[in-house]
């Protein structure tokens, strides 16, 4: 099974209608994932964020529904190539250091270093400030 065949914006979408549906804490639980806090799939219109990874596996599963989505460890791809799979679906997403395209300013209690996101922009909305995570 190979994350790098996913290729359906559709799959994406469901894994995110999902995660929604149950909450974080039991998509991850349920998918084989740890809480990710550097690269996050970002929702242009609403500002959520998703952990990409996780998103990923459980894509897969929705593309591919008699081989199942892949866990963490089933997922043989680093970060970057993670993130390369939802970029080129269109999908915005944010990591420490990347070239800012979209986003808004928010502030975090915790940290008050700059956050970039690099997308190819489902929703078409320009360019806006730099963001941070929650």
């Amino acid at each position: 099974m190979d994350a790098r065949k996913l290729q359906a914006t559709s799959a994406v979408d469901a894994a995110l209608q999902e995660f929604d549906r149950i909450g974080r804490t039991a998509f991850l639980s349920k998918h084989g994932f740890e809480k990710s806090r550097e690269h996050m799939l970002r929702m242009p219109e609403t500002g959520t964020l998703y952990d990409a990874r996780a998103i990923v596996g459980a894509a897969y599963g929705f593309a591919y529904p008699d081989q199942g989505p892949l866990s963490d460890a089933e997922i043989h791809l680093d970060e970057e190539e993670v993130e390369g799979i939802l970029l080129g679906l269109g999908f915005e997403v944010q990591s420490p250091g990347t070239e800012l395209l979209l986003g808004a300013l928010r502030t975090d209690s915790k940290s008050t270093a700059p956050l970039r996101s690099k997308a190819r922009a489902r929703s078409g909305l320009p360019l806006t400030k730099m963001e941070k995570f929650p």
